[in-house]
C-alpha cells in the first residue's frame, strides 16, 4: 500500500515538474495568472476602507478591467460608491456622497444646455432597453438603462452633449 502510494506521489510530482517545464519552455509566466477575489473578499475589503452596511456588489468591466462595484450606506443614509480591482483586490476608487456645497452643484446644475429630453435622446443612442433612472447631476445627465440581464450607465455631459461614461454590464443575479 505504502508503495502505491509513493509511486501515485512521485508520478504527480513528475507531472507538476513537466507542466512548469512546458509553462518555462513557452515563456508563459504561470505567477501572474491570478485567481479572481470573491465577492466576500470584495466586500472585507470595502469594510476596511470605509463604515456602513453594504448595499450592493456587481461584477463590472470597466475599460477592460474587470471590477467589483461596491455601493455602501453610511450613517445618515449617506451612500459610498468603492471600486475594488476584481485582480488584485485594490481598492481603485472611493466615492463618497460628502455634504459638498449645494451652491456649488446648483451653479453647475444652471449651466446646463441641454435638456433633458435632450441628454435623453442621446443617451437611448448608447444604451438599449427601457430606462429606469435618470438625473441631472454636477453639470451632467446620468442615465441608467435595463435591457433583460443588461444593465447601462450612461453619462452625458451637460453642455456638450457629448457621452462622456458609457459601462455595460450583465446582472449575475
Amino acid at each position: 500500500m505504502k508503495r502505491k502510494l509513493m509511486t501515485v506521489g512521485v508520478a504527480g510530482v513528475v507531472v507538476l515538474g513537466g507542466a512548469i517545464g512546458v509553462a518555462a519552455a513557452t515563456g508563459t509566466d504561470t505567477s501572474s495568472q491570478k485567481t479572481p477575489i470573491t465577492k466576500g473578499e470584495a466586500k472585507q475589503i470595502v469594510e476596511k476602507e470605509v463604515n456602513g452596511t453594504t448595499e450592493k456588489i456587481e461584477m463590472e468591466t470597466d475599460d477592460g478591467q474587470r471590477i467589483y462595484d461596491v455601493q455602501v450606506k453610511g450613517e445618515k443614509g449617506k451612500e459610498t460608491d468603492v471600486e475594488v480591482d476584481a485582480e488584485t483586490g485594490k481598492v481603485i476608487e472611493v466615492d463618497r456622497d460628502d455634504d459638498r456645497d449645494d451652491e456649488s452643484e446648483n451653479e453647475a446644475n444652471a449651466n446646463v444646455k441641454l435638456s433633458m429630453n435632450e441628454a435623453t435622446a442621446i443617451a437611448k443612442k448608447e444604451a438599449e432597453g427601457e430606462m429606469v433612472e435618470a438625473e441631472l447631476d454636477d453639470g451632467h445627465y446620468d442615465f441608467e438603462f435595463k435591457d433583460g440581464n443588461n444593465e447601462y450607465e450612461v453619462k452625458v455631459h451637460g453642455q456638450t452633449g457629448e457621452v462622456i461614461e458609457f459601462e455595460q454590464e450583465q446582472d449575475e443575479d
